[in-house]
């Protein structure tokens, strides 16, 4: 299982830590051509908060690799717990 962090929309005060998401790459967030790699996704489990960052997942890059082209720096991703 790969890992991620996240910021306030998740880490309902702590309690999202060992949590574990299937995530899919959607689409992309800049005019990047299609970043997502084909049938990519990944399990991650939610070890650290981060504040500082405004997507809803920040995921360490083994995971995004096998979402995304880690050249696309971020992506629109699906998410279910």
């Amino acid at each position: 299982m790969d890992v991620a962090c996240t910021g306030m929309a998740l880490w309902d005060n702590g309690r999202a830590c060992g949590r574990g998401y299937h995530i899919k790459c959607i689409g992309t967030t800049n005019l990047a051509p299609q970043p997502c790699r084909i049938n990519g996704a990944a399990i991650v489990e939610i070890v650290d908060y981060c504040p500082k960052s405004n997507s809803t997942l920040k995921l360490s890059l083994d995971a995004f690799s096998k979402l995304a082209d880690l050249s696309s720096g971020k992506v629109k991703i699906k998410f279910k717990q």
